[in-house]
């Protein structure tokens, strides 16, 4: 049941079997009823509430999350994206311009968790949060168990962090952990994840590095592991079936722009090599989907590159695939949906605003909302189906730093608040 402008509509329900499509609107003024266009699929035990014009009904008891919006003026429904986790029994509230859920039950269990719906533009909208403690540039990142974790970073003159931060996704809230042993600055993506702990591999600390060091969260330890046999700094850092890829970079004198790619085993402390990548270059940003490694963009001697190649482990080849739309470096790309999301950076002597999506499905890219603070060398990962955004250099110097924590929330807009709540 949803009111709507003093008329009360009575949608769905019904008999299992027969779930019903129906809705129906009573005016209390004349105590008159009103049959309405059905919903395109029946349901019970469904959540419906009514944002910004629209009626919408979310999920129920067997079906796939679908979502339909009601528009009262045209009497018509549509069909929008789907719930990211299909629930029934729950109910839905609006507040403050977003439709929240909690709890409910899927197909196996109860859930305990908060969602929010917030109808947005086609292609998503940014968010601000709370700021990170330290500003900073050129950091590692990566999320554990609903905590994400900043380390390293670099704002000068010459200043190398070792810091530690932690965000905590459920109360919006900063904290300090551990400091690295190596301070020093990253790029690009660094901080892989395996066995849920963090590994922060290469970087500058005035010279090219090899150091290797592991993070456990939960006893807030940090371990020294075998390391890269190449110092490099300004490579990429990722995860992928177990393993950890150190790709590109450069040394000490930024004289050189590698293909190396070296691989990592966190089970045995050992490392071995993997085919080199077909370009040399620094500064990229890299991310895993389906269990293929993508490197986007870059630097080398003749400038920005928009170049994206894959890697596939099984096969043990590279593939050129489509262009980025925007030639960046000093940039940062995380994985959410499926998709690759690459975020600021810079094109020659340009700051880059646009987020560039790239869909390997369809191996096109997409351009989404800009940068709300357009700036270089942020830290970026998924988490909660968002993207976040945290720290990095505002201006082309390298000369200023920036404690700013912004979330990029996908279509459709759906997001995780301050939940869970206790279980029921």
């Amino acid at each position: 049941m949803v009111v709507v402008d003093n008329l009360i509509y009575i949608i769905g329900g019904g008999p299992r079997a027969e779930d019903m499509t129906s809705m129906q609107a009573y005016d209390p003024a004349t105590d008159r009823w009103t049959s309405k266009a059905p919903m395109p699929i029946g349901r019970d035990n469904f959540g419906a509430a009514f944002l910004n014009g629209r009626i919408y009904a979310f999920g129920g008891q067997g079906n796939s999350g679908q979502v339909d919006a009601y528009d009262p003026v045209t009497d018509s429904w549509s069909t929008g994206p789907s719930m990211p986790s299909p629930r029934g029994g729950f109910h839905a509230a609006t507040l403050s311009g977003s439709i929240y859920f909690a709890g409910g039950q899927d197909e196996s269990s109860h859930l305990s968790s908060v969602v929010t719906f917030t109808p947005c533009a086609d292609n998503g909208r940014w968010t601000t949060k709370a700021p990170m403690p330290t500003a900073r540039k050129a950091a590692a990142i990566a999320q554990i168990d609903g905590t994400i974790f900043v380390v390293g970073g670099f704002s000068g003159p010459l200043h190398f962090h070792a810091n530690n931060e932690a965000y905590d996704l459920a109360s919006n809230t900063w904290t300090t952990r551990a400091p690295m042993p190596t301070a020093r600055e990253l790029s690009g993506t660094n901080g892989a994840v395996v066995a849920g702990k963090m590994y922060v591999i290469g970087g500058n600390n005035g010279y090219a590095t090899s150091a290797n060091e592991a993070y456990d969260p939960k006893t807030d330890t940090w371990t020294t592991r075998a390391p890269m046999p190449t110092p490099r700094a300004l490579l990429a850092v990722v995860a992928l079936d177990g393993l950890i890829y150190a790709v590109g970079g450069t040394n000490t004198s930024s004289s050189i722009r590698y293909q190396t790619v070296e691989v990592y085993n966190p089970v045995s402390d050992t490392w071995t090599t993997a085919p080199p990548m077909p370009t040399a270059r620094q500064y990229l940003a890299a991310g895993v989907i389906n269990g293929i490694l993508y490197v986007a963009g870059g630097w080398k001697i003749t400038g920005s590159l928009n170049t994206l190649e894959a890697f596939d482990p099984k096969r043990k080849t590279w593939t050129t695939k489509a262009p980025m739309p925007t030639p960046r470096f000093n940039h940062a790309a995380g994985v959410l949906n499926g998709s690759l999301f690459v975020v600021g950076g810079v094109n020659n002597l340009t700051l880059v605003s646009t987020v560039d999506l790239y869909d390997p499905a369809t191996n096109a890219w997409t351009t989404l909302p800009s940068f709300p603070s357009v700036r270089h060398q942020p830290a970026v990962v998924a988490a909660n189906n968002v993207l976040f955004a945290i720290g990095g250099s505002p201006d082309l110097e390298g000369t200023k730093y920036v404690t700013n924590n912004e979330e990029f929330i996908p279509p459709p807009c759906w997001g995780q608040t301050a939940g869970p709540i206790t279980q029921r």
